[in-house]
C-alpha cells in the first residue's frame, strides 16, 4: 500500500499504525481525554488539507519505522516513503477523500484528448527545487524520459508501467505532452504513486542521470537536514513550499527502527509519535493505554 506524504497533514498525537503479521492493520494516537474532538471541516478537493478547521502548527513529528536506504534514486528502487517527503508528483491521490480522486500536485491541471491518446499538463507558476532552481516542464520531460527511455546503464523498474507512451514533449516552459500508442484509462493514476517524483533537469545532467549516490534536492513540503545512517534522517520544513499553507509541521525525524516491537515500543514511551507497522504485542498494549494512545484498524491491508 501506497504511503501518503507527511505534508499534507499534520497529527499533534502519538500515532502507531499497527500490521503485526495479520491481514489487518491498526494505529495507536495519543490524546488528552479532556479535549473536545475538532469539529470536521470541509476540505478542498484540489489540494491535501488538514480536517481540522485551525489546525495547530509547529512541531516535529517523530517516525519509527524502516528508514534506512540502500541508495538514494527512487527511480531505481531507492525506498520512497523516506526519500518521498522531499518531492512532488505531477499528481498525487487526495488523502482528503480516502485516496478515493486524483488532485494536483506539480501539475496545475491537465486536459485529455477525445481519443484518449494524448494527455497535456499544465505546470504551477513559480515552484522552485530546494536548491533554488526554478521546476519547469524541462524537469518533467527530463524526468520520464529517464523512466521510459532509460539510458545504457540505467535500472529503471517503472519502464514497462510506460510501454504505452510513444513520445513525450515540453510544449512551452510550463506545459508537456504524453502522446500514446492506444487509449490507457488508467493511464492518469501511473503518475500518483510516491515513486513518481520529479528530479530537476539540472541534477539529472550533473549526475550522469544516476541519483543513487546524491541526495538530489526536491521540490517538497521538506528539505533534507541531516542523516545519520542506520539512525534517522532530519527533514527541515521548506519555507518557500509553493502551497504557502502547508506543511503544518516545522519538521520531520524519521526514526530507523527495524523491528516491529521496538517501534510500537517507541511510540508507547514517547519516545516517537507514529510509527506505521509494529508488532501485534505492542498494539494490543495500546487498546490498553487509551489515555494515552489510540488505535485504528485498517481491514485488509
Amino acid at each position: 500500500m501506497d504511503q501518503p506524504r507527511l505534508g499534507g497533514k499534520v497529527n499533534r498525537r502519538r500515532f502507531l499504525k499497527t500490521a503485526a503479521g495479520t491481514t489487518a492493520g491498526a494505529a495507536l494516537t495519543a490524546w488528552s481525554l479532556k479535549r473536545p474532538a475538532p469539529a470536521r471541516a470541509a476540505v478542498r478537493t484540489d489540494r491535501a488539507r488538514a480536517a481540522e478547521p485551525n489546525p495547530k502548527r509547529g512541531g516535529v513529528l517523530k517516525w519509527a519505522g524502516p528508514a534506512e536506504v540502500a541508495h538514494f534514486d527512487v527511480h531505481q528502487g531507492a525506498f520512497r516513503f523516506v526519500l518521498g517527503q522531499m518531492y512532488n508528483n505531477l499528481v498525487r491521490f487526495n488523502p482528503a477523500d480516502g485516496l478515493k480522486t486524483i488532485i494536483p500536485d506539480l501539475a496545475e491541471s491537465w486536459k485529455v484528448s477525445s481519443d484518449g491518446k494524448t494527455y497535456t499538463f499544465k505546470l504551477r507558476d513559480g515552484v522552485k527545487f530546494h536548491d533554488g532552481t526554478p521546476f519547469s516542464s524541462a524537469d518533467v520531460v527530463a524526468t520520464f524520459s529517464r523512466i521510459i527511455f532509460p539510458p545504457a546503464g540505467m535500472a529503471s523498474i517503472y519502464k514497462d508501467q510506460f510501454a504505452a507512451v510513444a513520445k513525450l514533449e515540453a510544449i512551452d516552459r510550463l506545459n508537456v505532452r504524453f502522446v500514446l500508442k492506444e487509449p490507457q484509462p488508467y493511464f492518469l493514476e501511473l503518475f500518483t504513486p510516491s515513486s513518481m517524483i520529479i528530479y530537476s533537469k539540472k541534477a539529472l545532467d550533473e549526475n550522469n542521470q544516476d541519483l543513487r549516490k546524491v541526495i538530489a534536492p526536491g521540490t517538497g513540503a521538506f528539505m533534507f537536514k541531516e542523516r545519520k545512517v542506520a539512525e534517522k534522517w532530519v527533514m527541515a520544513r521548506n519555507p518557500s513550499y509553493w502551497d504557502p499553507e502547508i506543511p503544518y509541521l516545522d519538521g520531520i525525524e524519521m526514526l530507523h527502527i527495524p523491528a516491529w516491537t521496538d517501534r510500537g515500543t517507541a511510540v508507547l514511551t514517547g519516545q516517537a509519535d507514529y510509527s506505521p507497522n509494529v508488532s501485534l504485542e505492542t498494539h494490543q498494549e495500546g487498546l490498553k493505554r487509551k489515555d494515552i494512545v489510540g488505535t485504528v484498524r485498517y481491514p485488509g491491508e
